[in-house]
């Protein structure tokens, strides 16, 4: 049965019997009026007067039953998803934070005392734009044989294509901040013949950012060069920013991760601080960081160039060259240059340097320091003129101040050669999204979990830092490696990322969607990865082994028949040797693979008695070189060959269910689950026979007017026997009211 059409973007309206009632007799009503007045009823100039008779407001009715009919067998519009709040929401695709929660009920005997205790899990996605969450699609749950044999061949042909996502070139320029962009970042539609802008640089016009200060020519040259002397820089970038740093990094650095078999892992635990320290070091000291910035000539260079405990590590020329160029341009270093010229080394300096934190222009629009925010302040007593969050540099001390990080000149004084002109950061007052943004989306999610119960599929998208995108943006940016380029790398996996997800929620390619959530990670060297839960519509849910095996493969595909799939999984879906072969992988802990490869063969997929998946991995004779050790399919991670062969990228597929326990309730499942996590491993088991606790005499608690014992209370509570009660629009009574006296008597605030 056809689902009546609508035009796009308005909400599906249900109409019920008794809606149409009122509306029916309202019309009766109004009719009346009419007929018992002058005969013309009242109406705003200009429109014509409809009468609505009786046989029209029967034939509303009439199609309203009939509306309703069909949605009650089984259709139901796209984009409608009713919850049990008693709203409706309608989600759609956003470039946005997803969080994927961790969902826990608790109950005390039959009933439930908290309805939700929840613990979100997530990572920030850098660059976000809009706060929708996730894509919701409803479709009916009875498919004609036509549709269903038009899914079945768009799966089979997407699942043996050989088609590349390529997107293009960065060769857009948005409309009002001129900013580079790909044509596939476009969001919204363009209409008129005003300028075309863009959301992921400048909102459409409407934020204005300061544009970045232009790069000295000396710092340009040591990025971009390929000579000896740049080499050398690149190879001590870090280095040669911490002789000039203004203040210094404390925290406790774990080099533990880095054994040699991976690039510098950069690891700090515990809480990171920045400090700093007066103006001169005291007698007997050498200066380190700002106290730099005291001396002049061929004095400063000397104590830069003894500061590293390797001292051939820096090049005297690059030390001379940073250092002038940063005497010119770097407003932070002029007011340390101020102070030198005005006060002799050899005299006391009667003054502390005062950098405000606040601003007199609006960080959206101005990110250079303005002339009045860097002022002297004269010697005082005590430091209650200063605002908590000013730096206050002293004349001569021991010992280090911390420096808010909400300080405007925080990243500064930090990174001189990332911000060379010594440009303000993030400052108080500046727009973002915060807690709120979070936590709405996290109960959005949550409710999709409550509405269809646990996922079907569970996907893993790993970005790929040689797709050809990052490669040709990267090199008209003027680098020679991704790495140094962050923002294109995210950049390029999100619109990925969301050309994914339109395959996977409007083409169908693994079957129809009824809901999609996702959360972006950064992985420690700072390639981004989502981790993607799709819930299927019955039909195309994954409850045989043959309904995985169209999906899901876990072998390599012959080389002779299918040379695209073979070269893609060979490089982006084998589980690299381990075992003995290599017992640095990072997958080996004492001993063993965390991931448990090499898998054993199997000759079909089955299911174990927990219902897992076990995949199909025949012996078939295809290998894979990797590092002279061979690879066959035992080393195969699954994967779905139509999306790896069109993104080019790790991506892992896998059939996501619960422990199979037939006609057992929610609270065994939850219990299954909980016992089939990593974490139940360290976790003790205690059985209690006698309730101690209980036994002891508790003060008398008032609940609806009746006196009783809080003993008495809690034990009605696990009995089930104390009575439940809606709240607002609920339509089931699943709350208990918990007394005062009772949460009193609550070891918790």
């Amino acid at each position: 049965m056809e689902t009546p059409s609508r035009k796009r973007g308005r909400p599906r309206i249900v109409v019920t019997e008794a809606v149409a009632e009122v509306r029916r007799l309202a019309v009766q009503q109004r009719n009346a009026r009419r007929a018992g007045g002058d005969g013309e009823p009242s109406r705003k100039r200009g429109r014509p007067r409809i009468v609505v008779t009786e046989a029209v407001a029967e034939t509303r009715r009439l199609a309203v039953q009939q509306r309703n009919a069909r949605r009650a067998a089984g259709d139901v519009v796209a984009g409608y998803l009713p919850f049990h709040f008693g709203t409706c929401y309608t989600f759609s695709v956003a470039s946005c934070v997803v969080i994927f929660p961790v969902m826990l009920q608790a109950r005390v005997g039959a009933h439930p005392v908290l309805r939700w205790v929840v613990q979100p899990v997530c990572r920030l996605w850098l660059g976000s734009t809009k706060g929708e969450v996730g894509v919701i699609h409803t479709v009916s749950a009875l498919d004609s044989p036509r549709r269903r044999n038009h899914i079945d061949r768009g799966k089979a042909s997407f699942a043996s294509g050989v088609a590349t996502h390529d997107i293009g070139m960065p060769d857009q320029v948005c409309g009002y901040c001129t900013a580079q962009v790909w044509a596939a970042e476009f969001t919204g539609r363009h209409v008129g013949s005003g300028p075309k802008g863009y959301s992921i640089c400048c909102g459409k016009g409407k934020v204005h950012l300061p544009l970045l200060s232009e790069t000295p020519p000396e710092l340009m040259a040591l990025l971009t060069g390929n000579g000896s002397r740049e080499r050398k820089f690149k190879q001590n970038n870090r280095m040669y920013n911490t002789i000039f740093a203004l203040c210094s990094f404390g925290g406790t650095v774990d080099e533990a991760i880095n054994n040699g078999s991976a690039p510098y892992v950069f690891r700090v635990n515990l809480q990171t601080y920045h400090s700093i320290g007066s103006l001169l070091p005291p007698d007997g000291r050498t200066p380190k960081f700002a106290q730099f910035y005291m001396y002049d000539g061929q004095e400063a260079l000397d104590y830069r160039l003894g500061f590293p405990q390797r001292r051939n590590v820096l090049d005297a020329e690059i030390v001379g060259i940073l250092q002038e160029m940063l005497f010119r341009v770097n407003a932070l270093v002029q007011i340390f240059r101020q102070v030198r010229e005005r006060y002799p080394l050899s005299q006391q300096i009667p003054v502390r340097l005062r950098l405000l934190e606040r601003r007199s222009g609006d960080g959206r629009f101005v990110n250079l320091p303005g002339g009045n925010d860097y002022e002297f302040a004269g010697l005082a007593i005590d430091d209650n003129f200063v605002d908590t969050r000013d730096i206050l540099v002293d004349y001569k001390q021991s010992g280090l101040k911390h420096i808010n990080e909400l300080h405007p000149c925080f990243m500064s004084l930090q990174y001189p050669l990332l911000f060379p002109a010594g440009e303000d950061g993030f400052r108080l007052g500046i727009k973002h999204r915060g807690y709120r943004y979070m936590q709405q989306n996290f109960q959005d999610s949550i409710a999709v979990c409550k509405e269809y119960g646990h996922p079907d599929i569970f996907i893993t998208f790993t970005c790929n830092p040689k797709w050809v995108e990052i490669q040709r943006a990267v090199a008209a940016a003027g680098s020679q490696d991704a790495s140094v380029r962050p923002d294109l790398v995210a950049r390029v996996f999100k619109i990925k990322l969301d050309a994914m997800m339109a395959d996977l929620t409007k083409q169908n390619v693994l079957g129809r969607v009824l809901a999609v959530v996702y959360t972006i990670e950064f992985q420690k060297r700072g390639l981004p990865h989502a981790h993607i839960v799709l819930w299927m519509a019955e039909g195309d849910k994954l409850m045989s082994t043959d309904d995985i095996d169209t999906i899901i493969s876990a072998e390599l595909p012959d080389k002779e028949i299918d040379a695209v799939g073979y070269e893609a999984v060979s490089q982006f879906m084998m589980h690299d040797p381990c075992g003995e072969a290599n017992p640095k992988c990072p997958c080996m802990v004492n001993g063993n693979c965390t991931k448990y490869y090499p898998k054993p063969y199997t000759p079909c997929t089955t299911f174990d008695t927990d219902g897992y998946a076990l995949y199909r991995r025949r012996n078939t004779g295809m290998v894979v070189e990797r590092n002279k050790i061979h690879l066959d399919n035992r080393h195969v991670v699954p994967y779905n060959r139509g999306l790896l062969v069109k993104y080019q990228a790790h991506i892992n597929v896998e059939r996501q269910v619960l422990p199979v326990l037939p006609k057992e309730g929610r609270e065994v499942i939850v219990g299954a689950s909980i016992s089939k996590s990593y974490l139940w491993q360290s976790c003790t088991v205690y059985q209690l026979f006698e309730n101690m606790r209980l036994e002891e005499q508790t003060p008398p608690i008032t609940l609806n007017g009746e006196s009783m014992n809080f003993r008495d209370w809690i034990l009605r509570l696990g009995d089930g026997t104390e009575p439940t009660y809606a709240l607002d629009d609920d339509i089931e009574p699943t709350w208990i009211p918990i007394p005062k006296e009772a949460c009193q008597l609550l070891p918790y605030p």
